[in-house]
């Protein structure tokens, strides 16, 4: 049997014959070919379709595996719940602050998940053949379909019991009952069509709401509800309709009409998905919940549709970006009229397929949402619980001065904060003035007016088309499609949102860190890091994670083209032109039955009324001012919300001041049982998303290791091998590094917290983090593997050895001119760990660890530095040692609470000198020690600077300020790396 292609060298195809002979290699029928995209299709459908045979039982476990995934998220919530009961009232009254009638929400939360819908939204623009897709869903023309009328209301299929067939219409007049119809005759569906259908006329309304329809089904599962919604256009009360529903759905099919504007009506598309963000915000939608239907398909010419098919990809990963290509189903609806063969059309296949797919990951969004809420619930709790056991800690005369101090710290945040957002706010809305006017110029400028007069004689409308009203639609949007173009190029060639980003990154990127970084230490000092950072780490949305800390910095990674093709849809989609123009309805008409129609007068005409309704709408700043808030939505956002963590934070801290004056004793002894259960349920949550949730990034199958290989490195946590990662047919080099301890409900929290940390880390000096997985070993129990990013050497293995090899240790050479082309050598490794270091404290990441064995080297003489994660930012509440004992600083051997960015920059000054020197330090200091590393550094042992080939002073000078043993005596990694800019 032939290897499966993959679908990239099925779209490649350019020629029958390649087709015909890699459909002969797989065994495959070559009855019935009548094109090269149908032999496509049928390459496609055969590496997509599982065996038939196992489709009924699949179908069952899809439904057995939902249930029991609810089930025990559901007994998960009922143990929170039961915590939740036992809380003091004062933690109680810390959650409220952030999650307002939290015991409400987690009983609706419990609700849900008993119930067994999942709804999958189902939308497109008007006409796109939405009703008819889903007549071939259920295989039976069950909802009307006319290309005068669209659907009107909203209409909700689901699976039925006993074969039976019914709707209901429930009435926008709440007065009237709902009214039930037998769709077992013509009758009952003549009836149903009243009441889901209308004239496409903005001046009719429609009497019903929601109709659900009951009808056997096998494509739909047992609790999938699928939702037809009105089309798309202009009608903006359906959009807001539209919604409401979002919070309720975890799937969702578009419908794109091929025949129109080339595909993809980007403005609408566009528009559904503003509303799709704006409308969930408890979850995000997995791309894999995603399908994307385009129909009439047979109006493309056969030699123009894969060019099509690849330009619509193109376009729809600018939403979604890890959309895959089996994800587009190109369809001719209007031609599959055999719906009821045992053999369907591959192109129908394929669509089953999709589904297949779409349900299972559809049930998966709901429990996530559930999973996430209830995580960022108890990361709220214990961290009020650390709080409450950190003041604990504290004697009375202490507790005074640091709430006291604490509270003018917080009151100052909460009013910079608050000063900061609206500070922000006030300057976008200036920028956003000058904007409108400049597009406003620009769109009465005689080049817009000129290139509105250039239509191509080649331009046609489509012959489809059975109506005026239809082809006035088909004008607009090739109006719009080039009004939107000519918005695009103008923007770029202006370059308008890269260069408001730059402006709002300078103007408030130092203060927004500055600020983070406050808050957070503040939050360090009342729970300690591990919980600040969790705390921070819940902010952010479930799937796709986002920094607190360096949200500025990333305002530079933007797409700038896929927002600037956003903003063309924006603008584009405000214009609109009433085809009851007297003008406009009689040039429809006439080119309706004409052979040789003036399209192009046509298009002057409505490009003209477009421009003007553009320019003239009263949305036209709303519009641009939506558009910036979703470039700039993650800063304001997450800067929004530091105010009401302040305000959260001062509240608690007026708690544990009144609680501690009634019975200081009583109410510490208790805490400690707490904090164990809120981890214990934290832990077994997480231990579920694991196993049943996780998403690993890479397959083990795609992870070749080197039997016989040693490992690459190993230490108390961890052993790191050598492997090839295979993707997309190349090998690549990479690590791979296999936790010791099994993953458990005591350290999976942590590993998750470590993975998503590291995924936000994005530097060329930093090892690159491929992603995560986790393999099932033959006790049952779990071990965590990360991929990582393979380097050649480490740091050490170039500096510290008994040979010269590399010729970088200065402190071995007594000529003055071969020292200075040896310091420039070690000054190259140096600026990029200072660079890599910064980047870190930057996010308000400390690493804890730093020393030459950590700090990697490529084959290119890159330094790349490693173990960058949870373990080494972690400590427990009463403060530990983290790290090498010869690399630490002396606050860490005090084992006080806080210790951050400058317990590295006296791991830098260790390193400094073994690099100057080529010596291991810790081989040098041990015959030093008399009392032990701990009280030897406390004492002030250093390494000595006395011997041979000692650095200039100026070096010599930066090493020891920065092992100084007073932390705010030592440089900032800033003012290092600045040194060795100018050095030597």
């Amino acid at each position: 049997m032939a290897t499966l292609p993959k679908l990239k060298e099925i779209d490649s195809l350019k020629d029958l014959r390649e087709a015909i002979t890699m459909l002969t290699d797989l065994g495959l029928s070559l009855g019935g070919l009548t094109s090269l995209e149908n032999a496509k299709e049928r390459l496609r459908f055969y590496i997509n379709n599982p065996n038939k045979s196992s489709d009924k039982s699949m179908d069952l476990d899809i439904v057995k595996e939902d249930v029991a995934k609810r089930n025990i998220l559901l007994k998960k919530y009922q143990e929170t719940r039961a915590y939740l009961e036992k809380l003091p009232s004062n933690i109680k009254s810390d959650l409220h602050e952030l999650f307002p009638n939290f015991q409400d929400t987690l009983e609706r939360h419990i609700f849900d998940l008993r119930q067994r819908e999942c709804l999958i939204m189902l939308a497109g623009e008007t006409g796109s053949g939405k009703s008819s897709l889903i007549n071939m869903i259920l295989k039976h023309k069950v909802l009307p379909v006319s290309p005068l009328c669209c659907t009107a209301c909203f209409c909700e299929i689901r699976r039925s019991q006993n074969n039976s067939k019914y709707a209901k219409v429930h009435f926008k007049d709440s007065s009237k009952s709902p009214l039930q119809i037998d769709l077992n005759t013509n009758e009952g569906l003549k009836q149903l069509a009243d009441y889901v259908q209308l004239p496409n006329d903005p001046d009719v309304d429609c009497e019903s709401s929601i109709v659900k329809i009951f009808w056997p089904s096998n494509v739909l599962k047992e609790g999938v509800v699928l939702v037809d919604t009105p089309g798309i256009g202009e009608n903006t009360e359906m959009i807001s309709y539209l919604a409401s529903y979002m919070s309720k759905a975890f799937g969702f099919i578009y419908v794109i009409n091929a025949a129109s504007a080339g595909g993809v009506q980007k403005d609408r598309l566009s528009r559904l998905l503003r509303v799709i963000n704006e409308g969930s915000s408890e979850v995000e939608y997995l791309t894999e919940a995603t399908i994307f239907v385009s129909n009439k398909w047979e109006s493309i010419p056969v030699s123009e549709k894969q060019e099509v098919r690849e330009d619509t990809l193109h376009k729809l990963r600018k939403f979604y970006p890890n959309l895959q290509d089996e994800q587009l189903i190109c369809l001719s609806i209007s031609n599959l009229i055999k719906l009821q063969d045992e053999q369907p059309p591959a192109e129908l296949q394929l669509f089953y397929t999709a589904m297949k797919t779409l349900i299972p990951a559809t049930m998966k969004n709901k429990i996530l949402r559930s999973y996430k809420w209830l995580s960022s619930l108890l990361k709220r709790s214990v961290y009020s619980l650390k709080v409450k056991t950190h003041a604990g800690n504290r004697n009375l005369v202490n507790k005074s001065e640091l709430y006291s101090t604490l509270r003018r710290q917080i009151s100052t945040l909460e009013k910079k904060s608050i000063a900061f957002i609206n500070e922000m706010r006030s300057q976008i809305q200036q920028e956003l003035a000058i904007i409108k006017s400049e597009f406003i110029s620009y769109l009465k400028s005689e080049a817009v007016k000129t290139e509105l007069t250039k239509w191509s004689s080649s331009t046609t409308l489509s012959s489809t088309a059975s109506h005026w009203r239809e082809l006035g639609q088909q004008t607009i949007d090739l109006v719009g499609a080039k009004i939107m173009s000519l918005i695009n190029d103008w923007e770029i060639e202006q370059n308008i949102v890269n260069s408001l980003n730059t402006r709002m990154v300078e103007k408030f990127k130092d203060r927004f860190d500055d600020l983070e970084m406050q808050i957070y230490n503040v939050e360090s000092t009342l729970a300690g890091d591990k919980e600040a950072r969790k705390l921070q780490q819940s902010l952010k949305k479930p799937f796709k994670p986002k920094g607190i800390t360096n949200i500025f910095q990333r305002g530079g990674e933007h797409n700038s083209q896929a927002y600037t093709a956003i903003i063309g849809f924006n603008i584009s989609s405000l214009g609109h032109v009433s085809l009851e123009k007297k003008d406009i309805k009689k040039k429809l008409k006439s080119i309706l039955g004409s052979s040789k129609p003036k399209t192009k007068e046509l298009l002057q005409d409505v490009s003209k009324y477009y421009v003007i309704s553009i320019v003239e709408h009263e949305k036209l700043q709303n519009t641009l001012a939506k558009f910036f808030n979703k470039v700039f939505r993650d800063i304001d956002m997450l800067g929004s919300r530091l105010p009401e963590f302040l305000k959260a934070d001062q509240a608690l801290l007026d708690n544990i001041e009144r609680e501690f004056m009634k019975n200081e004793q009583n109410f510490s002894e208790r805490l400690p049982d707490f904090i164990t259960e809120c981890n214990r349920l934290q832990g077994s949550l997480d231990m579920f998303y694991v196993k049943e949730l996780f998403v690993p990034d890479i397959d083990l199958k795609q992870i070749e290791m080197m039997p016989g290989e040693p490992p690459l490195g190993t230490g108390s946590f961890a052993t790191v091998y050598f492997c090839q990662l295979r993707i997309n047919n190349t090998a690549k080099k990479a690590a791979v590094k296999a936790w010791s301890e099994r993953l458990s409900t005591a350290n999976v929290s942590d590993t998750l917290l470590e993975d998503s940390i590291l995924r936000e880390i994005k530097h060329k000096n930093i090892i690159h983090y491929y992603g995560s997985n986790y393999r099932k070993l033959q006790d049952g129990s779990l071990q965590w593997l990360m991929i990582l990013e393979y380097c050649h050497t480490t740091l050490k293995s170039i500096f510290v050895r008994d040979d010269d090899k590399y010729q970088v240790n200065p402190g071995k050479y007594s000529i003055p001119e071969k020292q200075k082309k040896v310091m420039k050598h070690l000054c190259h490794y140096v600026q990029q760990l200072c660079e890599a270091i910064a980047y870190l404290h930057h996010k308000n990441l400390v690493h804890r660890d730093l020393k030459m064995e950590n700090i990697l080297v490529t084959e290119e003489n890159i330094i790349k530095l490693i173990d960058v994660g949870l373990s080494k930012l972690e400590r427990d509440i009463a403060g530990s040692i983290a790290g090498s004992p010869c690399f630490m600083a002396p606050e860490i051997f005090e084992r006080k609470f806080i210790y951050g960015k400058k317990a590295d920059i006296y791991s830098l000054s260790i390193i400094l000198w073994e690099m100057w020197y080529g010596m291991d330090v810790v081989t040098y200091i041990k015959p030093l020690i008399q009392k032990g590393i701990e009280e030897s550094v406390k004492s002030g042992l250093r390494p000595s600077f006395q011997l041979a080939e000692k650095p200039p002073d100026d070096y010599k000078t930066l090493v020891q300020k920065c092992w100084n043993a007073d932390p705010k005596m030592r440089p900032s990694i800033e003012e290092c790396a600045a040194f060795f800019k100018k050095w030597p």
